[in-house]
């Protein structure tokens, strides 16, 4: 229990810090408007095993990462009543038990990720991932696909990530035409890429539970202020 006290504290805590008491003033009207059945935050977590997505020098795999943010923004979003669904729940990905080599069942999990979010009526998805560069590229970015809400809610996002002065955050873009589950779902959607796991000082952010706590109460604050709060 002290541990559970302890970790709800520091999430409410490092709201406080990140927005200055702006999101607490926010919450009663967005919870309220939450309560209309949609829009539903749906939440990727990016790769899976047996994709691990990109690798850290010291071999750290980028899937661990986007699950665990993915996982306490879920968290989050159920303790201020934001309807919520997540695509990856575990370790593994979404591929079907049949699959026997990598390829099938990468092309099994992209699959059932757009099943999974095309089946969620009012579906805003939001994609956990992290970048990689071989070079020296640091900081946080999101991506939207071309649409008003889409590109809304990329730009709270990344207002809320600017909060930290410590942390380069790289203008928001538009989300490559070539990625398959973006292709095919249509809902308003974006990529959170949380930092580049192959630059050492954002991989040390990226494996303290705290920077992930920090960033998941970014991305919630940049849902409710721009698609809650309609």
């Amino acid at each position: 229990m002290n541990g559970f006290m302890k970790q709800w504290g520091m999430t409410l805590f490092l709201a406080g810090v990140l927005l200055a008491g702006s999101l607490i003033a926010l919450l009663p009207e967005a919870v309220m408007t939450a309560a209309d059945p949609s829009p539903v935050l749906v939440i990727d977590a990016g790769h899976g095993e047996p994709d691990g997505g990109a690798v850290a020098s010291d071999g750290t795999a980028e899937s661990g990462i986007n699950l665990d943010i993915a996982n306490r923004l879920y968290g989050l979003a159920n303790m201020f009543c934001v309807p919520a669904v997540r695509t990856r729940t575990g370790e593994s990905g979404l591929w079907d038990g049949e699959c026997d080599t990598i390829r099938e069942k990468k092309n099994s999990d992209m699959k059932n990720r757009v099943s999974a979010v095309n089946a969620v009526p009012g579906a805003v998805l939001v994609s956990i991932h992290q970048n990689a560069y071989d070079g020296f590229v640091r900081g946080a970015q999101v991506f939207a696909r071309s649409e008003e809400m889409s590109e809304a809610l990329s730009l709270g996002i990344e207002r809320a990530l600017k909060q930290r002065q410590d942390i380069p955050t790289r203008a928001s873009s538009q989300i490559p035409s070539g990625l398959y589950l973006f292709r095919n779902t249509s809902c308003p959607a974006v990529i959170v890429e949380c930092g580049y796991i192959t630059d050492p000082s954002d991989l040390s952010r990226l494996q303290d539970p705290a920077y992930r706590e920090w960033v998941a109460v970014a991305v919630l604050h940049g849902y409710l202020t721009t698609v809650c709060d309609k």
